[in-house]
């Protein structure tokens, strides 16, 4: 009968759960399929950096990320500046980005000061800045 003491057995494992895993999502994007189309800048403790704009035809948006993402990684590379995300972006191997992001979103007063602060960081081949 099931739910009687003596046919309940505890499952044992040896793995611990990684819980970062569950908090973080993955994309991947191909550059050659348009231009990613972010404005990012930094977190105050460096563990990566946020998005805080996006075009319209941005192939990230398409992909599902959202304003108020951290980018934590991009193709395995952990990011810790603007600086250091926009070279990983723009040197990635066959235009190919593998990325790392958290799966909640910052609230919109931090995306908006964040996008007022001069210390946001774009590229004019793949990232965009906030008109």
């Amino acid at each position: 009968m099931f739910g009687r003491k003596a046919n309940l057995t505890r499952l044992h494992s040896s793995e611990e759960l990684d819980l970062s895993q569950f908090e973080r999502s993955h994309v991947t994007v191909d550059k050659k399929m348009g231009d990613l189309g972010l404005t990012i800048g930094n977190t105050e403790d460096g563990s990566g950096v946020i998005i805080v704009a996006m075009s319209e035809k941005s192939i990230c948006l398409a992909a599902g990320i959202r304003p108020g993402q951290v980018l934590f990684k991009v193709n395995e590379h952990d990011v810790g500046t603007h600086a250091e995300a926009v070279a990983l972006l723009d040197k990635a191997a066959n235009g190919v980005c593998k990325l790392e992001l958290s799966k909640l979103e910052a609230d919109q007063e931090l995306v908006d000061q964040i996008l007022a602060s001069p210390q946001k960081s774009v590229s004019s081949k793949n990232l965009f800045a906030a008109q």
